[in-house]
């Protein structure tokens, strides 16, 4: 893959920042319809049912900073750590959707939360879509994807994509185990999380995103 060139236009700009405010829509939207969030927004939601102090984008911001650990033990290159802005603005924008905008607003309806999971299924991987071309460092994900890319050597974002949301959703799993057993049984406030965030729609989700990225990224070149 060719190296990607930082260039601070009002295109760039414009992409970078507005995908991060819509990550965080895209988030919250398949959070509350409750048909199965993003891979890794089950991480965080599962972990969260285990750590309930901590909100969306606290749990955001520490796998994200794991996985950034990674990239940069594999990039090792200074500029990378700049990625450290897209993991505050990540943290911040889960939040500021979740606790601020939408707070206690959620879908009344089954019809109304398939809506709203459509929405975030398209809404979430466009906002992706518009980091990774605005050539900044992307989010740590879609960088842990680019580098997968490296190491197999190959041009193609949707199957490498997938296996990241499905070892994800297998960590999501592996934490509802664990808060299951550590919550309070005599608890009836809510003890059982079921698997937390993890549904069908999670499945539909990790094996969409992948081709979505990458239909949404041939778009945003030609603008």
């Amino acid at each position: 893959m060719k190296e990607r060139k930082i260039e601070f236009t009002a295109r760039n700009i414009v992409f970078y920042l507005s995908g991060f405010f819509f990550i965080g829509l895209g988030v919250n939207l398949l959070l509350r319809a409750e048909l199965g969030a993003g891979a890794w927004d089950t991480v965080n939601y599962n972990f969260q049912a285990i750590f309930p102090s901590l909100t969306l984008g606290m749990c955001s911001l520490i796998f994200s900073f794991i996985v950034w650990g990674i990239v940069m033990v594999y990039r090792r290159k200074v500029k990378f750590l700049l990625m450290i802005i897209p993991l505050i603005f990540v943290s911040l924008s889960i939040d500021l959707w979740d606790i601020v905008i939408l707070n206690d607003l959620m879908p009344n309806s089954l019809s109304i939360q398939f809506v709203w999971a459509i929405l975030g299924t398209l809404i979430l991987p466009l906002a992706l879509s518009l980091v990774i071309s605005s050539n900044f460092p992307a989010f740590v994900f879609d960088e842990l994807m680019i580098m997968l890319q490296d190491i197999l050597k190959t041009e193609g974002v949707g199957g490498v994509r997938i296996g990241i949301e499905v070892f994800a959703v297998v960590l999501a799993i592996i934490f509802w185990f664990i808060a299951d057993v550590e919550i309070d049984p005599n608890d009836v406030s809510g003890a059982d999380i079921g698997l937390g965030s993890v549904s069908y729609g999670t499945f539909i989700f990790a094996f969409t995103i992948g081709p979505l990225i990458q239909l949404y990224l041939k778009v945003l070149e030609k603008i």
